[in-house]
């Protein structure tokens, strides 16, 4: 199939109103971080198709870490290595994942969703090499040639060989797992290195697996419903913000590092991801769209903000924040972020295209 033709293929699934794939163009919306930072410096909002589920931004107390001093400046010093997970266990050879894990890369290749059809079984490798992998372990794979949505394997004992597509399952109430899911989905987005990178002026993506393992991370801040999960995680002195979603969920599994503060730089607003529930057709009045989010807010003396004047999300005292909540559908203009201090006073707007907060 030449590329004319895959084009067309895949704007005819486009049509009929399945999922598709775009090998070698765009990364896809599940395997791409789709949060925008709302303030001086917009970022691009991806609306990503989701179902609608009931709010609930609490971390279980079994998971807080230990309060951080207000207003923490996070280093751009590498993040230690993180300690083994289970170091009692048996660490297995990447050769040996990947044996265990053919009959779930088998149910992947027969999903259209992940290989559209006509293409030949992608080229499954290991995305991260450099980590070790135990029995329970989430393991992401991908094809280096092309963009093809990109499987998770959770490595089962040596004589099973599940055939369904796993259900990661994250959960805050299962740190480990969500940590291993977390420290999966990091990587960086390499820049092209020649023109002949460039399809029809889109580039095509090149990525970094060579990351800070997460296993080892701390969760700061959660949020949680309905398989869905963000987090924000703590490895040394850097920070990490991560959404994760089960087989039933619709967050964008993706992980991004936080960005460092400090006094005189500019805070362009609040990481969110807004979502459209039910691919966004849905004709349910009572369907809503929602927000989420996690990560640090360096406003001095914030405690909360609201968005869009009906939104409101509690900041700790060491300026972190999480949350999983409906909100009204976004019909037209700006969005508007207000950080308040304990007592309701406004103490900076952010919008898209506004002027950032100066951190102090």
């Amino acid at each position: 199939m030449n590329d004319n033709e895959h084009l067309t293929h895949l704007m005819r699934r486009s049509v009929d109103d399945h999922e598709i794939t775009t090998p070698d163009l765009l990364p896809r919306a599940k395997a791409s971080r789709t949060r925008r930072r709302v303030g001086g410096v917009a970022g691009v909002a991806v609306l990503v198709a989701a179902g609608a589920f009931a709010v609930n931004s609490t971390l279980a107390s079994t998971n807080v870490a230990t309060p951080e001093p207000a207003e923490p400046a996070p280093s751009t010093a590498p993040a230690e290595p993180a300690p083994s997970v289970r170091p009692t266990e048996q660490a297995l050879s990447n050769e040996e994942v990947a044996l265990r894990c053919q009959s779930q890369l088998d149910a992947y290749n027969a999903d259209p969703d992940y290989v559209p059809e006509g293409f030949a079984y992608p080229a499954w490798q290991i995305a991260h090499t450099d980590q070790q992998y135990r029995v329970g372990d989430a393991v992401l794979f991908l094809d280096p040639s092309k963009d093809f949505r990109w499987p998770l394997c959770i490595v089962p004992a040596e004589g099973d060989a599940p055939t369904e597509i796993p259900d990661p399952a994250p959960s805050l109430d299962n740190p480990e797992r969500l940590l291993g899911l977390c420290s999966q989905y990091l990587h960086n987005v390499l820049p092209p290195e020649s023109d002949e990178q460039f399809i029809e002026g889109n580039p095509t993506r090149h990525y970094d697996f060579e990351t800070p393992d997460l296993r080892g991370a701390t969760i700061v801040a959660g949020a949680e419903e309905a398989g869905n999960v963000t987090a924000l995680l703590k490895l040394g002195d850097a920070f990490y913000t991560c959404d994760q979603a089960g087989l039933d969920g619709d967050l964008p599994n993706s992980v991004t590092r936080e960005p460092s503060y400090a006094s005189g730089d500019e805070f362009p607003g609040a990481g969110l991801a807004y979502f459209l529930p039910g691919n966004g057709k849905s004709d349910d009045p009572s369907v809503r769209p929602y927000l989420a989010g996690s990560g640090h807010v360096p406003v001095k003396r914030a405690t909360s903000f609201v968005i869009d004047g009906h939104l409101s999300v509690e900041i700790a005292e060491d300026g972190s924040y999480a949350f999983i909540e409906h909100t009204q559908p976004k019909q037209s203009g700006a969005m508007t972020i207000d950080y308040l201090d304990a007592e309701g006073n406004v103490l900076h707007t952010s919008t898209d295209g506004g002027d950032p907060y100066i951190v102090p």
